[in-house]
């Protein structure tokens, strides 16, 4: 099945689509031979995102204070070789993880540029690139529950999708769901097509 067809919208320019040839075949493999593409988009590459800015945000304090332990055991002097260079040493582990906390948003900006969202005719899937595989995850029209979007006045936002329990606050669901569309163009259109796909499934079974 070919990758683009005239059976779906991106909403994409073609400049802004950057989706790799390998990107491209994991997608066409996915699909099933009766399942066609509404929509296909992915997330627009930000420095900081829902997922990196926590993680930056506690690295702060944490590589703050992992520096100023290992400034106070040597006596906030360059100790010299020997048996009292052991003890400052013991932080630089700490140290070390802060850093790789505080580089957390330039990763998951590159994670952004190979994610993949799509709304097919049988379902919505997330291609997310992780360590050393891609993490595929489809929902059905019937977990598509409980959607949420957060729109921006330029016309991008977030889709959250997913279970979330009944007695959640509405203003707090955004920060409970880790699950959906991020980042995204023109997301009021493609909440419509997730709202379009439960409708025809609901139709298909009356």
């Amino acid at each position: 099945m070919p990758f683009f067809s005239d059976n779906y919208s991106t909403g994409f320019n073609d400049s802004e689509l950057s989706i790799s040839d390998k990107l491209q075949i994991l997608v066409n493999n996915e699909l099933d031979d009766d399942e066609t593409i509404e929509w296909i988009g992915q997330p627009i590459p930000c420095l900081f995102s829902k997922k990196s800015l926590p993680q930056f945000l506690f690295a702060i304090p944490w590589t703050a204070f992992a520096i100023f332990w290992i400034c106070g055991a040597s006596g906030f002097k360059i100790p010299e070789f020997g048996p009292n260079l052991l003890f400052p040493l013991f932080g630089l582990p700490f140290v070390l993880i802060g850093l790789a906390l505080l580089s957390s948003p330039f990763w998951f900006r590159r994670s952004m540029r190979q994610t993949v969202y799509a709304i097919t005719n049988h379902r919505a899937i997330i291609f997310e690139r992780g360590f050393f595989s891609f993490n595929i995850m489809s929902f059905e029209p019937e977990d598509l529950n409980n959607l949420h979007r957060k729109q921006k006045a330029n016309g991008t936002g977030d889709i959250y999708f997913g279970s979330i329990s009944a007695n959640v606050p509405k203003q707090m669901e955004e920060f409970i769901a880790t699950t959906g569309f991020f980042n995204i163009r023109n997301v009021k259109d493609v909440e419509r097509k997730i709202r379009q796909l439960k409708e025809s499934k609901k139709q298909s079974e009356e």
